[in-house]
């Protein structure tokens, strides 16, 4: 299975691009900053993280999350 990282997928093109390609197969990890966006990823199918990409610990905790 291909996966893919979306950051901003709690709102907009992200958010829309998380939940296009969840519905092709993906396994897509969708990148937010607040707390209330998670649950709504997992609706989707998708597996949220918290995300802020200016903060390097999100950044490797991101690529832990994505086995490496």
């Amino acid at each position: 299975m291909r996966r893919v990282l979306i950051t901003g997928a709690g709102s907009g093109i992200g958010l829309a691009t998380a939940r296009l390609l969840a519905a092709k197969g993906y396994r897509v990890y969708g990148g937010v900053r607040k707390e209330e966006d998670v649950e709504r990823l997992r609706a989707l199918g998708v597996e949220p993280l918290l995300l802020d990409v200016t903060r390097e610990e999100d950044l490797f905790g991101a690529r832990e999350a994505l086995g490496g």
